[in-house]
């Protein structure tokens, strides 16, 4: 019943439980409630969120070398309630907002474990084997493992249990008839085929950053999750291999980084496509 209602409201799953309660008493007791079902589901995939800190109009997440700051680079509004909590181990700091990360891992983890993903997931290892043992590419080329600068100056670094990621960031109209009170970003799992690679379940979440204004130092809210992600590349991640039954190491690998016109400004770091000049490709083509 949860899972059939990730995408509704709360209150749904609330409703629904009462309502078969009603025709089946005697299951009183045997469901979980809401809460209940969360936490059961979490310590099954072990898949917990992160919370950090931000400005109460995003401006910027208190993560990384902003982590000790109590007030915001862009305004002078506080970091914390200024209603002052108190308990018994003394006052209680609590901030005003707070940005969620997912971590990537956890996820990867889960993906290679179940049977059907890890054969899925060793699309990428086969289709690359077998193009590396001919000597002339296709001449149409349906997926990136086929191109060239792939296939010359990526797979050396590539090892075959390494989880092949693209990234992408936007922002996300929660309702009709507002501007885009939310933005989050997803990791896309390129180890697929073509065809798995935008279906739901193979899209990770990344991170959600709570509106209502656009953030201003995006790198602030990207921290914990590329700061994790880049501990993995170096440390690698321990996964089982369902498939193979087997532990592997696996070293994540950023291969693509997206996001449309407006948003790859703040993810790549230039002035954007108003600049003058503004291509993503850092061309002299003045805007």
């Amino acid at each position: 019943m949860y899972l059939i209602l990730t995408n509704v409201p709360q209150e749904t799953y609330r409703e629904l439980v009462a309502a078969f309660l009603r025709c089946h008493p005697e299951a009183k007791g045997k469901l979980l409630s809401y809460d209940q079902i969360r936490y059961h589901v979490r310590n099954l995939t072990g898949i917990i969120p992160v919370h950090d800190d931000m400005y109460i109009n995003s401006c910027m997440a208190f993560t990384g070398p902003y982590k000790d700051l109590d007030t915001c680079l862009k305004c002078p509004e506080p970091r914390y309630n200024p209603a002052v909590l108190h308990s018994s181990n003394g006052i209680i700091k609590k901030p005003r907002q707070s940005v969620t990360t997912i971590p990537i891992g956890l996820q990867i983890q889960a993906l290679w474990s179940h049977q059907l993903s890890t054969e899925k997931m060793s699309h990428q290892q086969q289709v690359t084997d077998a193009l590396l043992s001919q000597t002339k590419l296709p001449d149409i080329l349906t997926d990136y493992t086929e191109g060239q600068d792939y296939l010359a100056n990526t797979v050396q670094h590539l090892k075959p249990h390494d989880t092949v990621l693209m990234f992408s960031a936007d922002g996300v109209q929660l309702y009709q008839n507002k501007k885009s009170d939310c933005w989050i970003y997803i990791w896309v799992i390129y180890n697929l085929a073509p065809g798995d690679h935008y279906k739901m379940w193979y899209i990770l979440q990344g991170g959600f950053v709570p509106g209502p204004n656009p953030p201003k130092i995006f790198d602030s809210f990207f921290f914990p999750g590329i700061y994790h992600l880049s501990a993995l590349q170096r440390e690698g991640l321990v996964v089982w291999d369902a498939h193979g039954q087997k532990l592997y190491r696996d070293n994540p690998f950023i291969l693509f980084v997206m996001a449309d016109a407006v948003r790859i400004a703040d993810v790549s770091g230039s002035a954007g496509h108003h600049a003058r000049v503004g291509c993503r490709l850092m061309c002299d083509l003045a805007g």
